[in-house]
């Protein structure tokens, strides 16, 4: 950890023969904020990583990383990855699994256009800010793989990625804490806030998105779901709750424009 973290002018790395992080637990802050462009990835080992929080936190040189063929069988924080690489347009994350639990700002402020993986394994407990500020970022298309039934803040999830028109999020299971799934309002709002605000689709909603089972209480009222799409968004106010397509298909796709909502307790309460 912090290995090379602020070398400011540190634009290249040899690594000798022999060197391996193959049982490196740790790698947080290992190349924050310098100006290395491509560090050799070859010689990087996940094997026995734990962490890798903001591992290249601002290092806006980075243009782009293949992780794809490395192997993180026991990785399970890895906020902040790519925290901040403004000038990273692609990446491919290591092949990981269910124990990646934290993903919190993963991609916070990049440059990434598109995020679409085959596989993207993992159990988040959280995905706040995982995508916030991707200001050029357009579609994202999170696998079934990446299922979210024990996440419990999707806070700013895609906050202010202002291009963004397309989203399907095939393995996303809302649930809290009350007997509804979502708990009282106070809940609701502390797991969603701003999930979408800002984003790029017009008047606001996820388009296409594919979301399973979240239960909508109506005695909730405006608790509900508005503040997960901000209070500034023109389509509505603040106290407003907007027009949701609630279904009893949860593995339907909602219809455009729309987030799909359904009632699934004996489904939420098996999960």
């Amino acid at each position: 950890s912090y290995m090379f973290e602020s070398c400011n002018i540190l634009s290249n790395i040899v690594w000798k023969s022999g060197f391996t992080t193959s049982k490196v637990s740790n790698m947080s802050y290992m190349f924050c904020n310098n100006p290395i462009t491509a560090p050799n990835y070859d010689i990087l080992d996940f094997t026995s990583a734990t962490t890798t929080q903001r591992m290249f936190d601002s290092c806006s040189s980075l243009t782009g990383v293949d992780f794809s063929s490395k192997n993180a069988p026991v990785l399970a924080n890895a906020s902040g990855m790519f925290y901040n690489c403004s000038g990273m347009t692609s990446v491919k994350m290591p092949v990981t699994t269910t124990a990646l639990k934290d993903v919190s700002a993963l991609f916070y402020g990049t440059g990434i256009t598109s995020f679409a993986p085959s596989s993207f394994p993992a159990r988040p407990t959280t995905v706040a800010n995982m995508f916030a500020y991707c200001t050029s970022l357009t579609s994202v298309n999170l696998p079934s793989d990446f299922n979210t039934t024990d996440c419990n803040s999707y806070v700013a999830f895609f906050s202010n990625c202002t291009k963004l028109t397309s989203i399907y999020l095939k393995g996303m299971v809302i649930k809290g804490s009350g007997t509804e799934g979502l708990g009282t309002g106070t809940d609701y709002y502390a797991k969603f806030a701003n999930s979408f605000a800002g984003v790029g689709i017009n008047p606001g909603y996820a388009i296409g998105c594919k979301v399973h089972c979240i239960p909508y209480n109506s005695s909730l009222g405006n608790s509900n779901p508005y503040n997960a799409f901000g209070t500034t968004n023109s389509s509505y106010t603040q106290g407003t709750r907007p027009t949701f397509d609630e279904t009893s298909n949860h593995d339907a796709t909602a219809p455009m424009g729309t987030v799909l909502f359904c009632d699934h307790s004996e489904y939420i309460n098996d999960l």
